[in-house]
């Protein structure tokens, strides 16, 4: 029995923050202009599939769209949703926002939330939290040496590993398999460990890995194996992917938006 699945799912790392220049860990920095820049371009692409999708629909069917806008709990992908372009704030104004469709003449409802969730929080990098690599490497070489040996297993003291990131983050996924089922229209926003992980439990099925328009398309690194690999997976920014799923299989497609 395969259930149908009708929504969709994009993520994308946050902009660039003020930490990336000195490769700091963790913490949590404010986005910088071009950080600021690339949140309203993602906001405004999103924008416009909502309303493409509300047409679609509207040629097809009496039912609306319903979307989902979830951040993790830090600045940074707070302020990515910062400004948002007028359509999509008229779309979050009310619990039901009207939309008028040119398809039918007749009005469409259209819900959406916005949630920020410390679920989707970067790796936790406990007592190094803020530290450069070079001061990591420099200060505390045993530690340095530890997290080289074994990146999937090696937990920050007083902080966490990837193995203990992919519990967290795999119970949030589980429950986002719901949200496709009732056709929603999911946009997350996170950070690049957590996309290591999201890309590695969406490839655990068989799936399809296509190029998008938009600037073109950027091919993930990583693919199919054990989860040994999951810490060097690259995660491209200025990048959308999409995950939509057909039966068991999920289609990856990314869009580069700058």
């Amino acid at each position: 029995y395969q259930r149908r699945v009708r929504g969709n799912i994009y993520f994308t790392r946050h902009g660039s923050s003020a930490f990336k220049k000195f490769e700091r860990i963790g913490g949590n920095p404010e986005l910088t202009e071009s950080g600021k820049a690339y949140g309203k371009r993602v906001m405004s692409w999103f924008c416009q599939l909502l309303l493409r999708r509300i047409e679609e629909n509207a040629a097809t069917h009496d039912k609306g769209v319903d979307f989902l806008i979830v951040t993790s709990d830090l600045i940074r992908t707070r302020q990515m949703i910062a400004q948002l372009p007028d359509d999509l704030r008229n779309l979050l104004s009310q619990q039901q926002s009207s939309i008028n469709s040119t398809a039918r003449g007749k009005e469409k409802r259209c819900r959406g939330r916005v949630m920020h969730l410390p679920v989707l929080n970067e790796i936790q990098s406990g007592d190094f939290d803020a530290m450069s690599y070079a001061e990591v490497k420099k200060l505390f070489p045993f530690q340095h040496n530890l997290r080289s040996q074994d990146k999937l297993g090696y937990r920050y003291p007083r902080g966490e590993s990837y193995l203990d990131l992919m519990k967290r983050v795999g119970e949030f996924l589980s429950e986002v398999e719901g949200h496709l089922r009732s056709g929603t229209e999911v946009m997350v926003i996170t950070h690049q460990a957590v996309l290591r992980v999201v890309h590695s439990f969406f490839n655990s099925h068989p799936s399809r890995e296509n190029t998008g328009e938009g600037g073109g398309g950027t091919r993930i690194a990583g693919g199919s194996g054990g989860v040994e690999h999951i810490p060097f997976i690259s995660i491209p920014e200025h990048t959308v992917f999409h995950f939509s799923k057909s039966g068991f299989a999920f289609r990856l497609n990314s869009y580069k938006l700058l």
